[in-house]
């Protein structure tokens, strides 16, 4: 009898443990994560993010200089940059296995240089639309692990002329990548009794250079986390994200002319950051299958191809709303 009650225990937990995700606070990734769940066939969500990227302190390799360092090599350096994309999303359940997801980012850049030379002080700024990213989520058949694959296409729909006073702006400062960017990752999350733990491995490729004779460099990411319930409708998450970006191939020349620019140089743009997020859910009471959520993010590790900005931190705030 006892032997059975404890089958019986077993079997429940390891149901609710699979398939016990719907109206859970911790059902979906930390904010920060994209394209990582399907929907049921005919199932819609959409969804609104603000990801705010603070960069400041120049690096080279993995340790901090100067402008002042800088003097004799360059003339002009960035001091700081923050970069604001907002991005509307919309997921659709087509069937069963698959889902289509749409994300449309609308990017404001700003940042500001110093004269190494006499300390006087710039601004530029950029604004508009990114590039539009399409993919479908594919449902993977696994035991214990609920699984996906996302393949998608980044379409070049943002700019890569954007100039000030006739001037082309840096690589940082432009909207988009130019080219038809492909797509991969793979997702895989466990729901427990209490939590959920989850990965996503992603990697982007570059089809060709663009219209300016460039390619931006390939992105490699992979992020571990952490959901624990807090109560009902509450839960916190900590997650571990690795990155790697490779230098620019090609270059602009009109980004490349002019003033010496450590941030108009295309072979000082690739980078690898290790970085640690935490994170909040919330289901918001009243308003039906709908979540806010935000995570923090700060490298603990970064080293650049530099001297180029380092990231400070990554502010995400994001709101879904599923029918």
């Amino acid at each position: 009898m006892k032997i059975t009650k404890l089958a019986l225990t077993a079997t429940i937990l390891s149901f609710l443990s699979l398939s016990a995700s719907a109206g859970r606070p911790d059902q979906y990734a930390p904010a920060g994560v994209m394209g990582d769940h399907i929907h049921d066939s005919g199932k819609l969500m959409l969804s609104y993010r603000l990801m705010k990227m603070n960069m400041d302190n120049l690096y080279e390799g993995d340790s901090k200089i100067d402008y002042s360092d800088l003097r004799g090599n360059y003339m002009m350096a960035p001091t700081d940059m923050n970069m604001k994309m907002h991005m509307f999303g919309g997921m659709y359940g087509l069937n069963a296995n698959h889902t289509l997801m749409v994300m449309v980012p609308y990017i404001e850049n700003n940042m500001n240089m110093i004269n190494t030379m006499n300390g006087t002080t710039s601004n530029m700024k950029s604004e508009g639309l990114g590039d539009i990213k399409i993919s479908d989520i594919y449902q993977l058949k696994t035991m214990g692990w609920m699984s996906n694959i996302n393949l998608g296409i980044s379409l070049p729909t943002g700019g890569i002329k954007e100039q000030k006073n006739g001037a082309r702006l840096p690589y940082r400062m432009q909207l988009g990548s130019g080219t038809y960017d492909p797509f991969f990752a793979f997702n895989s999350v466990k729901h427990l009794s209490g939590a959920t733990v989850g990965y996503q491995l992603k990697a982007t490729a570059r089809l060709g250079r663009n219209s300016q004779d460039y390619s931006l460099g390939e992105k490699y990411e992979g992020s571990l986390w952490y959901n624990h319930i807090l109560c009902e409708r509450v839960s916190s998450s900590i997650r571990l994200n690795v990155s790697r970006e490779n230098n620019i191939d090609g270059k602009d020349t009109q980004i490349e002319t002019g003033m010496t620019n450590p941030a108009r140089r295309s072979f000082l743009t690739g980078r690898m950051a290790t970085s640690l997020a935490l994170g909040l859910s919330y289901d918001v009471p009243g308003l039906k299958d709908t979540r806010l959520a935000v995570e923090y993010t700060k490298p603990v590790y970064q080293k650049l191809d530099g001297p180029q900005l380092g990231v400070s931190n990554i502010i995400t705030i994001g709101l879904q709303k599923s029918f």
